[in-house]
């Protein structure tokens, strides 16, 4: 564990001893203005807030080399955990990487790109507390305001649409994931099968969902998230992450409604 602890933080998380949440972060190229903003909007809501947590960011080694990320926060902050792959894990594979690292009861997975407020955890964790089995996500909005989503539905070839369903619905992208940290080891984690990324969210919560467990979404909470800021490089094929998806849900995917869904399936 190397936990960050510059002399004079431009960013500064309290560490404690007993954490509630534990918050992963996973870079790869990601500007580090990008990273910086993510950072101090957490850190002013948790400053604001009694919750005690940990915060681990894994930077990922980017094609070019060096952690660059990593550096950054290495002079810049205080109370950060950052870990250094020297290989790129993923997205899966760097939040399972994150995960092993902490403690908490509860985890939140947060994409570089996300930016949010004072008040923002509170109903989250409410939510939770009201859906235990679930992992409970807040709307994504640009930073214009304008909704980005509120919850997708799984198509039968795999891929998401927006939806417009209330609070339990098919599927959230993993920007913003709060969940207990039992489900996720009920659940299994990532599969490394999608690695880099794409899609790994989609079986995660297949997987949720044939276990019990559901997807609901906080209509109180709006979060920014500055879709496809995360990182500086480009891809251009995901189809290889879409076929494994296919593949291990054929049927299913088919017939996504009928996936059973057994209420108390989790606790």
């Amino acid at each position: 564990m190397t936990v960050t602890r510059s002399p004079a933080p431009l960013i500064k998380f309290d560490e404690s001893t007993a954490p509630t949440v534990a918050f992963v972060c996973v870079t790869y190229a990601t500007p580090l203005a990008v990273i910086d903003e993510c950072l101090d909007a957490l850190a002013q809501a948790l400053d604001a807030s009694s919750i005690s947590a940990e915060v681990v960011v894994v930077d990922n080694l980017p094609p070019t080399g060096g952690h660059r990320v990593a550096d950054h926060l290495s002079i810049t902050t205080s109370g950060i955990d950052v870990l250094r792959p020297d290989v790129n894990l993923g997205f899966g594979g760097g939040n399972e990487l994150g995960i092993a690292s902490t403690t908490a009861p509860l985890l939140c997975l947060i994409n570089p790109d996300l930016i949010v407020h004072t008040g923002w955890l509170e109903p989250l964790l409410a939510t939770l507390t009201q859906h235990p089995a679930a992992i409970v996500s807040p709307r994504l909005i640009n930073r214009s305001g304008v909704l980005a989503e509120a919850g997708r539905m799984l198509l039968p070839n795999g891929k998401t649409e927006p939806s417009a369903a209330g609070s339990v619905v098919d599927y959230t992208s993993a920007a913003c994931w709060l969940l207990k940290r039992s489900t996720h080891e009920r659940v299994g984690g990532f599969d490394p099968r999608f690695h880099p990324a794409y899609f790994e969210d989609v079986d995660f919560v297949l997987r949720l969902r044939r276990i019990g467990g559901t997807v609901v979404v906080d209509h109180q909470v709006s979060v920014i998230h500055l879709e496809g800021a995360s990182t500086d490089v480009q891809v251009t094929d995901i189809s290889p992450q879409l076929a494994v998806l296919n593949e291990l849900w054929h049927d299913e995917l088919r017939t996504v409604a009928d996936i059973d869904v057994r209420s108390g399936g989790l606790q």
